[in-house]
């Protein structure tokens, strides 16, 4: 709970800072005690960064002031960065979204930057090391100004900067990540996030470390659903073995997945099974049980099963049997129908084509 904006007292800041009142303790040891919280919006000295841009208090010199104890929180904390997250992206596309919560507390802002506009850059890279350096190739930046309000300080108080942070948190959205610069659809980008001038140029950094300015992003570029055939069968006298293979067109089912459509609960897709004997690619197999599976996008949990039954392939050289349905729950990125055919009764226990 912070001090009162209104009065202090001898008694007042001692509790306020956790110790005893102590008949010895003079105004001079409490405004320049050890343990005063920098993080404090109102507090007795002055903030600043130092060599290595972290914030630091320096104690009054001169002009100790009981009073600057008006509105100090012992229990303010230091801005931090929000955890690791997951951000997806595409099918396809330029940009990505990254949104950061930063959690900017109390912070006296305008003490850092008392002749300038505060901002906030985030800084991406794709290797920790570089990172760390701050000296490694960048895979893209982002800068914003922090948003501040008009503030009115108690009267005769040090620290009397007319503005403050608007908010004890700022939503960082930056929608312009270019994905061109992500070595895989899958990759982890590492941001180092700091107070900064409007070209992103450092001038203070978050908390006491480094990593207090880390954030780790998995990065998904999202598929559509598609079907894709799953499986080896087990070898057909006369073959040296077959596989099935789907395509969205009768003629060309040569093993291509086949897109669906998001919010759609219809599919449509061609199948056949191929096998290697005399010469040729095909087999003809005859009242084969079909099974589709519907798969969340965690590539496990299984939404839907379907069974259909006694289906006639008869495939020719190319050739697919099409088969078009429904499934309960609607098609969202990343989901897939696996499909097989086999003439034994449980799902993925042997394959006979």
């Amino acid at each position: 709970m912070a001090h009162s904006l209104t009065t202090a007292s001898h008694s007042s800041a001692c509790a306020e800072l956790g110790i005893s009142v102590g008949a010895n303790r003079t105004q001079t040891s409490l405004t320049r005690h050890a343990t005063i919280n920098k993080w404090s919006f109102y507090r007795p000295g002055s903030i600043a960064p130092n060599a290595s841009d972290f914030v630091t208090l320096t104690a009054p010199s001169a002009n100790d002031k009981l009073g600057d104890f008006r509105g100090y929180n012992h229990s303010a904390t230091a801005p931090y960065t929000p955890a690791d997250f997951n951000v997806n992206w595409g099918p396809g596309g330029t940009y990505a979204t990254f949104e950061f919560l930063i959690y900017l507390n109390e912070l006296n802002i305008k003490e850092l930057f008392p002749s300038s506009t505060p901002y906030i850059t985030v800084k991406y890279y794709l290797t920790t090391t570089a990172r760390d350096s701050q000296t490694g190739a960048l895979a893209d930046s982002y800068t914003v100004a922090v948003a501040l309000t008009t503030n009115s300080p108690p009267t005769g108080h040090t620290n009397n900067q007319t503005q403050k942070l608007a908010s004890s948190t700022q939503l960082v959205s930056d929608t312009t990540f270019q994905v061109a610069s992500i070595v895989s659809p899958n990759d982890i980008v590492y941001c180092d996030i700091f107070f900064s001038d409007s070209s992103g140029n450092q001038v203070v950094r978050f908390g006491s470390a480094l990593s207090d300015g880390h954030v780790d992003v998995n990065t998904h570029e999202r598929q559509y659903p598609w079907v894709d055939s799953v499986g080896t069968c087990v070898t057909r006298s006369g073959y040296t073995g077959c596989h099935t293979e789907i395509n969205n067109v009768a003629s060309s089912c040569t093993g291509a997945d086949v897109a669906l459509i998001v919010g759609s609960t219809a599919y449509s897709f061609y199948l056949r099974a191929v096998g290697i004997a005399s010469g040729t690619y095909n087999i003809n197999p005859t009242n084969c049980t079909v099974r589709i599976r519907h798969y969340a996008s965690d590539g496990v949990t299984i939404k839907q099963t379907i069974t259909l039954t006694s289906q006639n392939l008869n495939t020719s050289s190319k050739n697919g049997k099409q088969f078009s349905g429904n499934v309960t729950n609607s098609f969202n990125y990343d989901e897939f129908l696996k499909v097989d055919i086999t003439t034994v009764s449980s799902w993925g226990t042997a394959y006979a084509c």
